[in-house]
């Protein structure tokens, strides 16, 4: 008995030509907007972490420019509150009368030692900004720091060393002149 054009039991052929496969322009142009911005994302995290905050490299020309204001138009009579952060963090007071170091606390209690306060004075911090470039270069050290336009203090420092990655910052947030 013969079967009918219409038999389930029989193969459907399409007679109708097959489209040509296209390249799928459209997942393409995705896949490379996304892998872009991913890219460019991770480029902004890069540049953020090496050129964070406005503290500026320091060299020796910023440095004593600085100084010499200091010198020139900084107050004998002060106090600083200066947070640092890093290995050891801590919130430093500083009282300072007559160019001398009368007053210091590290997170509210005062160092038994008095010869470390002299370093958390502007002259004390100007010596060891100095003592740091000295040793840049052979210590690997990256040093960047902003200093006040009128008189010249340190308003923020940042030291890391570079084979370690080891950094330790502080900022002056509260400079008042007596």
């Amino acid at each position: 008995m013969p079967t009918s054009f219409c038999d389930p039991r029989l193969p459907m052929h399409d007679a109708s030509p097959k489209p040509p496969v296209r390249f799928p322009w459209r997942r393409f142009a995705a896949g490379a907007a996304v892998g872009i911005a991913v890219g460019l994302v991770a480029l902004a995290a890069v540049l953020f972490y090496t050129f964070r905050g406005t503290t500026l490299r320091l060299t020796p020309e910023d440095f004593d420019a600085a100084r010499a204001r200091w010198r020139q138009h900084g107050p004998r009579d002060y106090d600083l509150t200066i947070e640092q952060t890093g290995a050891r963090a801590a919130t430093i007071e500083v009282s300072v009368r007559d160019g001398e170091v009368t007053a210091m606390t590290v997170d509210g209690t005062s160092p038994s030692q008095r010869r470390t306060w002299y370093y958390w004075s502007v002259p004390g911090m100007f010596d060891v900004l100095e003592r740091d470039l000295q040793a840049a270069e052979a210590e690997q050290l990256l040093l960047r720091a902003d200093f006040d336009p009128a008189t010249g203090y340190p308003r923020r420092y940042e030291r890391t060393m570079l084979r370690t990655r080891q950094q330790t910052q502080w900022e002056v947030v509260r400079f008042a002149t007596r």
